[in-house]
C-alpha cells in the first residue's frame, strides 16, 4: 500500500478533526435538549426538623424526581431526616422551570441500604404533573450511551454529561448488586437528581452522590430496574 503524501496526510487529519467537532456539537446538542425535557420532572426538596429539646430548626435539602403525574417522587433517603424526628417534607416544583409551586409531602417508604425513597405529593390537583418514565434497561448500551444527569437545588437546575463505566445493569455480573458508576460530575444538592439517557430521556438511575476516592472520584447513581422493584408495591400501574 502506498504511503500517503503529506498533502493526503494533512487532508485525512482535517477530515478526521472535522467528524470529530461535528460529533462535538451533535452531543452537545443532544445534552441542550436532554436537560430541557428532564427538568420539569426534577424538583427540589427541603427537609426541615425541630428535635424535642432543642430551640434550632435543622433543615437539609437534595433533589428528586416526579415519576407519575399524581405526585410520586422518588429521591434519596439520606435526603430525608430519619424518621424518629417526624420530618417536614417540602417539594417545589417547576413546571414551566422558573415559578415553583411548594408542596407538602409524605415519606411513603425508605431503604437505607439502596438510599432510597419515595414521597408522596398532597393536595395535588388535577392530576397533571411532568414526570419521567423509566427506561428499558434491556434495551441500554451502558458503556456506549452517554448520560445526563439533571438536579435542582436552591432555585437553580444543575446538569452533567458522562457515561457508565460499571455496576449493576440486567445484563452483567455486578461490581455492586444496587449501584452503578458515572464519569458525570456531581454538584453539592444532586443527590436524588435524575439521570437520564440522551435525545428521548427517559429514566436510566437516580443520582446518589460522590465515592471512589482511592480509584478516583465517581459518580454513583441507583439503576432502575432496582428503582422499580423498589417502588411497584405502592405504585401497580408504573408508567411504562
Amino acid at each position: 500500500m502506498a504511503e500517503l503524501s503529506a498533502s493526503d496526510k494533512l487532508c485525512e487529519e482535517g477530515k478526521q478533526l472535522c467528524a470529530w467537532e461535528t460529533k462535538k456539537v451533535i452531543q452537545e446538542q443532544e445534552v441542550r435538549g436532554s436537560v430541557l425535557k428532564t427538568q420539569p420532572a426534577v424538583v427540589e426538596i427541603q427537609c426541615k426538623i425541630n428535635p424535642e429539646g432543642s430551640s434550632s430548626t435543622y433543615s437539609g435539602q437534595g433533589s428528586g424526581v416526579l415519576i407519575s403525574k399524581d405526585g410520586y417522587i422518588i429521591t434519596n433517603s439520606h435526603c430525608i431526616f430519619p424518621d424518629k424526628y417526624n420530618p417536614a417534607i417540602v417539594v417545589t416544583v417547576y413546571e414551566d422551570t422558573i415559578v415553583g409551586r411548594e408542596y407538602k409531602a409524605k415519606l411513603v417508604r425508605r431503604n437505607k441500604e439502596l438510599d432510597l425513597a419515595l414521597l408522596k405529593l398532597q393536595e395535588v390537583q388535577q392530576n397533571k404533573l411532568p414526570y419521567l418514565e423509566f427506561v428499558d434497561s434491556d434495551m441500554i448500551s451502558y458503556d456506549k450511551q452517554l448520560m445526563v444527569m439533571v438536579g435542582r437545588v436552591s432555585g437553580t437546575y444543575t446538569s452533567s454529561a458522562g457515561y457508565c463505566y460499571g455496576g449493576s445493569t440486567p445484563k452483567t455480573s455486578p461490581l455492586n448488586s444496587n449501584f452503578l458508576y458515572f464519569t458525570y460530575i456531581n454538584f453539592p444538592g444532586n443527590s436524588g437528581g435524575a439521570v437520564v439517557t440522551g435525545k428521548h430521556p427517559r429514566l436510566v438511575a437516580i443520582n446518589k452522590g460522590i465515592s471512589g476516592y482511592e480509584m478516583g472520584l465517581y459518580s454513583v447513581a441507583i439503576p432502575a430496574h432496582t428503582v422499580k422493584k423498589f417502588i411497584q408495591k405502592h405504585i401497580p400501574q408504573l408508567p411504562e
